[in-house]
């Protein structure tokens, strides 16, 4: 990363969420049209913008690691804004858009963070958990490694069979956003959302009941 570049998305770490909020909410798809164009200096010029939320978002992430580990939500922006950065074609319709691929981005750097810490283990622990109402991963605050890596595992199937409901579980889980939430930046009712988040949870239930995953 390029001093200049290092310097800007230090200095959003630093404003006031006065500073680094979207005063104008059609500046940041200002910017995005500047990025899809091909402009990598819109990068840089967006992060300040979109710091709070980020940072909340990788903080929810976060808030669902075992208490091992290191990473820090500043971190995980960086290594957010080094994959944009390294992107060879960026093309984002919308800032919902751009917020969804960033919770993708950082789910990636988390995933590839747990497996490296899980190779280091002599022996893999087992994967013991449930999605009923009852007792629900979801409601967890502390995640374990294996249960993690385990999830990430049944998303990627989910959203190959039904990318709808993938990207549910993704915003709802991960993202950490409402039904609400989802519902807007889906663009599909909060009726269909609910219904298909409860779908998604009664497969992942049976598919960690099973506890054999296919990759």
């Amino acid at each position: 990363m390029k001093e200049d570049e290092r310097q800007s998305l230090d200095t959003a770490t630093e404003e006031t969420p006065e500073e680094g909020e979207d005063k104008v909410p059609g500046e940041i798809t200002m910017i995005l049209h500047e990025l899809n164009a091909g402009d990598r200096d819109a990068l840089s010029k967006i992060m300040p913008k979109v710091y709070k939320q980020l940072r909340n978002t990788a903080q929810h992430y976060l808030n669902y690691q075992s208490s091992g580990h290191t990473l820090q939500p500043t971190a995980l922006i960086h290594e957010v804004y080094l994959k944009l950065h390294e992107g060879k074609e960026l093309y984002f319709r919308d800032r919902q858009q751009f917020f969804f691929f960033s919770g993708m981005l950082m789910r990636r750097v988390l995933i590839d963070y747990a497996r490296a810490r899980n190779s280091q283990k002599r022996k893999p622990e087992e994967v013991v958990v449930s999605f009923d109402e009852s007792q629900d991963v979801f409601g967890r605050p502390d995640i374990d490694l294996p249960t993690l890596l385990t999830l990430d595992k049944l998303l990627n199937r989910l959203s190959r069979m039904d990318p709808r409901q993938g990207q549910i579980v993704e915003l709802r889980f991960f993202a950490g956003m409402s039904l609400d939430e989802v519902s807007e930046v889906m663009n599909i009712s909060r009726a269909t959302i609910k219904r298909e988040w409860r779908t998604a949870r009664m497969w992942l239930a049976r598919e960690l009941k099973n506890k054999a995953p296919e990759t």
